[in-house]
Order: structure tokens, then C-alpha cells, then sequence
């Protein structure tokens, strides 16, 4: 953690838990399995619960599947950014069973169909986040995917600061996809 922006990372933790998303700050020196055990004690490992709180609000959700959910994260960085989520806490894709991978294509199917409809065929990227191969199983990560639309640059500001400028309101965004 960079001391010199404590302040920052304080107010965004504030501004998430000001709109309901269960926020933790971790201020130890001990790393990552230390921080996930805080936030297990805590009741609240950020994705999964991130994930359960956009479905419970439904705003920001656009798809759900038997064992995935698909949503517009909080504080997109880019205009129609998808997250697609397991319901349950895994850590890694190449785990998965042919039944999940079965539904994962499936949500992943329709949040991209929807993406081509509404924004005539974008090129995006997608990213698949997974636990790190030569990792023992661990409960300290959770795998998760990120579709993000090649609409917008990434500019000086961005570069410079770090934080994104997205043009589009994440609500907006799953309203929209939800509706073709």
C-alpha cells in the first residue's frame, strides 16, 4: 500500500460502504492470505460478496446462470465493463466441471450477444483471472472473468492518476444490455 495515498484509498472505501458494498481496508504488512483471512473474519471476501450484494440490488446485474452471475462492477473502468462471477468461492477455471462450464458458456453467450447487439459488434477483450498455476488450492483467491469493451482510450489522466473516466454510468449499462 502507497502511504502517501492512505487518504485516497480511505475515501473510496467510504464512498463503497456509503452505497452499500461491504468495504475493507487492509493496513498489514503481512500480505494477500492475511488480507483474505481478515475479510473471511469479516464475512465479507470481497468478489463473492461483491457479486451477492449486485444481485441482491439487481441494478447492475445483467445475466444470471445456475452457477454465475454477470454484472456491471461499481465504479466501472470502462464504458459497459462485465464481470462474470461463480456463485461460489473458487479459485481457479481449469477446475471447473463440465456442467459449470456447461452455464458459463451459456451467461457468457448471452452477456456477449448482448454486447454485439447493443454497441454493433465492439471489439473487446476478456480476461480470465485465476488462481496462479504452481499456487497450492487456496482460499484466498477467487476466479473470476472481465469483458471489457475497446470503446474508450486510456489518456493522459488515466496514465497519470490511475483512475478511469468511464462516460457511462454502470446501471445504464446493464439496463441496456438486460433489455436485448
Amino acid at each position: 500500500m502507497d502511504q502517501d495515498q492512505l487518504g485516497v484509498y480511505q475515501s473510496f472505501t467510504m464512498r463503497l460502504r456509503s452505497a452499500g458494498m461491504r468495504a475493507e481496508m487492509y493496513l498489514g504488512s503481512s500480505g494477500m492470505r492475511a488480507q483474505m483471512k481478515y475479510a473471511d473474519k469479516r464475512g465479507a471476501p470481497c468478489v463473492v460478496i461483491h457479486g451477492e450484494d449486485e444481485r441482491a440490488r439487481g441494478d447492475r446485474m445483467v445475466c444470471e446462470g445456475e452457477f454465475f452471475v454477470a454484472l456491471t462492477p461499481y465504479a466501472s473502468r470502462f464504458p459497459f465493463e462485465m464481470w462474470v462471477l461463480p456463485r461460489s468461492h473458487e479459485a481457479r477455471f481449469e477446475d471447473q466441471s463440465g456442467k459449470t462450464l456447461g452455464d458459463l458458456a451459456n451467461v457468457m453467450y448471452t452477456v456477449l450477444s448482448s454486447l454485439d447487439r447493443a454497441l454493433d459488434m465492439p471489439a473487446y477483450n476478456t480476461i480470465v483471472h485465476t488462481a496462479p498455476f504452481r499456487m497450492p488450492d487456496s482460499e484466498d483467491y477467487h476466479w473470476h472473468i472481465e469483458i471489457i469493451p475497446r470503446m474508450t482510450g486510456v489518456a493522459g489522466y488515466e496514465w497519470g492518476t490511475g483512475a478511469h473516466i468511464n462516460p457511462v454510468a454502470p446501471e445504464s449499462a446493464a439496463e441496456m444490455l438486460r433489455a436485448l
